[in-house]
């Protein structure tokens, strides 16, 4: 909608959520395109990047202060190609950019400022800068004439700066090396871990504080094998942050990080491939130890996926933190007056001890405002109260219900409508996981249809996924687009035995084979040899992801999906790609503790192999049920649970091991479930107890 009074600039024919934000701006903005970088060439002008994304506070606030201050808008048209880029539909822009900045400053995030040369080449940059100076921080309009005055006089020297930080960043990236998969590399990974963890208050490291899925999925693995010093993290980890201010106490899902060690204060953005890395470790938690608190956080995760995040084609990128222009957190917290007016009587009294609605509020700015948090246990408010522990959750669950209506009546942040093949996979693959857990089907089938759309609108077994699937995208796919569709895909497979998402899934291994590899083995993070939009310095450039940021490192999740198709098609080639991704990232990732949680899960899997339950029987059946039901509660790190309907055709598909069993127990006209690894299956087991002591439980 136009802005009364207000001229456009070029961002207003933009799909992105971000950039189309920023279009009434008074800075003359291009989105990342050659013509940008041609201009100033023409010009002899540097050119300003501004990276950012529609989730980000701390890029409204710099759009609202900054970009749309009048003196500083004119110093930027006047003397700068000024390029806004949106990081989500971008990553491979932005990751090379943050390299380079942070090299130079040591600086990194968002909003991400940069000045280049015409070729694209860093020669300064920052973060957040202020229209006036604050702190230690300059004004921005002293930034801009410091940095146009020492360009316009030392081109050269800038020039050669760049080529510098291009070159290191080049040598950075492009990796190579090699070491051997053993149990020694687990085990010092794991002791790495636990290092780090903070026993106190869970999670790793301190302030501020991000959740690591993948690394409480290796330390989970780490426990199931056997490696019992692991479980006070875990348990601590995933008690923590489903008590603290991080989890969204009235609506459900998981905000980005933590301000303070305790997962108290968040930033309240929500993103999409948070939520699915911290749904799988909620049911993999309930799984080891069924406790129904991790179950109700699952399904809590679960509903702000289906709710917020889902569309009509695919699940939604991430909700904002902030409602309007200056908001700090008001959409998501409470004063006690606000609180006891919903509520009163008994539901204020239980609500008021159990999320500390008294006394000093949590808000840094804002000392008025709460966040909920769990500031007890259930038991011991019920204590306090005199009452059943019952009774006292019954309490809880109407106040939850009355505070999250009311709070639905405030204008709420936005949602970023933008379907990302890379972050729709994750939730697809996750929200199976769930489907399998707890038997539900409904969500199972809404997440067929998604996959079948982005088949049909964004795929071809040449190029593989779009990274857009919602909307038109300037940018095709890459590869952590490919790896998390294809993990859907064998998803989908294996729960609906579907032989369509399995075919597509082989497609996206021979295209990540043929067209991501390096010579190191690690997988570039896009097609090798595609063309920046006529930006040379970042085509030079191969990057191998390999740490978690805190999503799944790429090559982590490549690993892995090679593995798992491996295990269903008995294909080796597969194998071989695993082995020598983490072959080649394993001298990186050593000492580098939860950052690499994704690839020593990966390398636990390599090792150990993956584990598949496979259950053969008629759909319907009542004991093919049960046996799907139990498999689907069973933990085993890296299952792959197949359904296979005895009565098909057609079971080419499978490993020769897995077809041999499949036709054994299927001319005995018998429901079973076997468990393989390998070459090597257990013997048909007819019932639970069976199937878990197959599985040595």
């Amino acid at each position: 909608m136009a802005e009364k009074g207000k001229r456009s600039n070029r961002l207003i024919s933009e799909q992105s959520t971000y950039l189309r934000e920023a279009a009434y701006q008074p800075v003359e903005w291009f989105p990342w395109c050659s013509e940008a970088f041609e201009k100033a060439k023409r010009e002899g002008k540097p050119v300003l990047l501004d990276i950012g994304a529609a989730w980000c506070h701390w890029c409204h606030v710099m759009d609202e202060g900054t970009y749309e201050n009048q003196k500083i808008a004119k110093i930027i048209n006047e003397k700068f190609v000024a390029v806004k880029i949106d990081r989500d539909e971008r990553p491979d822009v932005d990751s090379r950019y943050q390299k380079a900045v942070n090299a130079m400053t040591g600086q990194g995030g968002w909003p991400l400022t940069v000045f280049t040369d015409h070729e694209g080449r860093p020669f300064y940059g920052g973060t957040y800068f202020p229209p006036e100076p604050a702190g230690d921080l300059p004004g921005f309009d002293e930034v801009l004439e410091r940095v146009y005055d020492y360009y316009t006089k030392n081109q050269a020297d800038a020039a050669e700066i760049g080529q510098r930080v291009i070159a290191s960043l080049k040598a950075e990236m492009e990796r190579g090396g090699s070491a051997e998969m053993k149990h020694s590399v687990l085990k010092a990974a794991m002791h790495e871990m636990l290092g780090e963890a903070d026993t106190i208050n869970g999670g790793f490291g301190h302030m501020p504080k991000f959740p690591h899925a993948g690394a409480v999925e290796f330390l989970m693995a780490s426990f199931s094998r056997g490696s019992t010093e692991t479980l006070p993290v875990i348990v601590m980890t995933l008690n923590r942050m489903q008590s603290g201010g991080i989890n969204d106490q009235l609506g459900g899902g998981f905000h980005r990080y933590s301000t303070d060690e305790k997962w108290i204060v968040p930033h309240f953005e929500k993103m999409s491939y948070d939520n699915a890395g911290l749904l799988r470790n909620y049911l993999h938690g309930y799984q080891l130890f069924r406790d129904e608190d991790y179950r109700r956080t699952a399904r809590n995760t679960l509903y702000f996926l289906t709710t917020v995040l889902k569309g009509d084609n695919g699940f939604y990128a991430s909700q904002d933190a902030d409602s309007f222009p200056g908001d700090d957190g008001d959409y998501w917290t409470w004063t006690p007056s606000e609180a006891a007016s919903v509520l009163g009587g008994r539901e204020w009294e239980a609500a008021s001890l159990y999320y500390h609605l008294h006394g000093r509020a949590e808000m840094h700015d804002r000392r008025d405002r709460h966040v909920l948090f769990r500031a007890m246990t259930t038991d011991s408010l019920a204590a306090q109260l005199s009452i059943s522990p019952g009774k006292c959750a019954e309490l809880i669950e109407r106040a939850n219900k009355l505070l999250l209506r009311e709070r639905e009546k405030r204008p709420a942040p936005k949602v970023d409508r933008t379907v990302f093949a890379n972050w729709n996979g994750m939730i697809i693959s996750s929200i199976y996981e769930y489907s399998r857990t707890f038997g539900d089907t409904t969500i199972a089938a809404t997440c067929r249809s998604f996959l079948e759309y982005a088949l049909r609108h964004s795929f071809s077994a040449d190029t593989g996924f779009a990274h857009v699937i919602s909307r038109p995208c300037n940018s095709h796919g890459m590869l952590e687009d490919q790896v998390q569709s294809g993990l859907a895909l064998l998803d989908a497979f294996c729960f609906h035995g579907d032989a369509v998402f399995l075919e597509a899934a082989i497609s996206v291994a021979d295209l990540l084979a043929g067209r991501y590899t390096t010579p190191s083995g690690l997988l570039s993070d896009r097609e090798r040899g595609t063309s920046f939009d006529g930006n040379p310095s970042l085509s030079a450039i191969d990057n191998t992801p390999l740490f978690d940021a805190p999503n799944a490192s790429p090559n982590a999740a490549a690993a892995i999906f090679f593995q798992r198709l491996e295990a269903i098609t008995g294909r080796s080639i597969y194998l071989s790609h695993s082995e020598k991704i983490l072959s080649a990232a394993m001298p990186y990732c050593a000492g580098t503790g939860s950052y690499s949680g994704s690839m020593f899960q990966a390398a636990d899997l390599q090792i150990n192999g993956v584990a598949s339950v496979v259950v053969v029987g008629t759909p319907g059946d009542q004991r093919y049920d049960e046996l799907l039901s139990a498999a689907g509660m069973l933990y085993l790190p890296g299952k792959e649970l197949i359904a296979v309907d005895a009565s098909a055709s057609q079971h080419s598909m499978y490993s020769d091991t897995i077809r041999a069993m499949i036709e054994q127990t299927a001319r005995k006209h018998r429901t079973f479930a076997f468990l393989c690894r390998g070459n090597s299956c257990s013997a048909p087991a007819g019932s639970e107890t069976e199937l878990l002591r197959a599985a040595g439980k």
